[in-house]
């Protein structure tokens, strides 16, 4: 089974597992409309595992002055909908990460769902989901929840200098790995390109300080 990194504090005693919330995907678009078909394709090959966990994709386009985003997200949208329940969000206005990211917070805090917040140049693999969704129920005292990758700088296994020039190798080196492992480990921080918060950290401290720039920057996970 695929392993993931949680960040946060140890719990100084075990409490019951929280229960499972629905799950929002929230995706931000700017311009790099070649990022589109990779990202969406990835998530429909999670299907299965989206709709096990009552999940629902929001695909926001943040760059709506660039009409080859949108073609290519309404391209894909058909089969997108047709393996889970997916929207697409047009911003009337280039918000940046922070403030198009607060949108979601907003909406997973109102219908009490995780959250998982999903850099576009991210590939995500089957299982990888559902692991992720596991991690977080293990101890009440977990808020955030963070996959490997082959190229998410902490989060980076196997380690290397730079990114693969292919995946697969990446993959093959990782599964050599990954029984080895522990099922989950506490790290000091979690990295931002596929983040799983808990709602109820949302609903208690809000969103992302809109101090901080628009900002915009492939990582596949495991």
């Amino acid at each position: 089974m695929d392993t993931s990194h949680v960040a946060g504090a140890p719990a100084l005693r075990r409490a019951a597992a929280p229960e499972a919330a629905r799950l929002l995907i929230a995706v931000p678009f700017y311009k790099n409309e070649h990022l589109v078909a990779p990202l969406v394709g990835s998530l429909i090959a999670c299907a299965a595992d989206i709709t096990a966990l009552d999940g629902e994709v929001l695909l926001y386009v943040d760059s709506p002055d660039h009409p080859a985003l949108l073609a290519a997200l309404e391209d894909v949208l058909p089969a997108a909908r047709a393996a889970f329940a997916c929207k697409l969000i047009v911003n009337t206005e280039n918000l940046g990460f922070v403030r198009t990211m607060n949108c979601a917070v907003a909406e997973a805090v109102a219908r009490r769902c995780d959250l998982l917040l999903l850099n576009s140049d991210t590939r995500v693999e089957p299982g990888a989901l559902a692991e992720m969704a596991r991690v977080l129920r293990l101890d009440h005292m977990t808020g955030f929840v963070n996959p490997r990758s082959d190229n998410a700088t902490i989060a980076t296994l196997p380690l290397h200098g730079a990114a693969p020039a292919d995946a697969a190798c990446a993959r093959l080196a990782y599964r050599a790995l990954a029984e080895k492992l522990p099922a989950m480990s506490y790290v000091p921080t979690a990295v931002g390109f596929c983040m799983l918060i808990a709602w109820r950290v949302l609903a208690e401290f809000g969103g992302f300080d809109e101090i901080y720039g628009k900002g915009y920057t492939r990582k596949t996970i495991w």
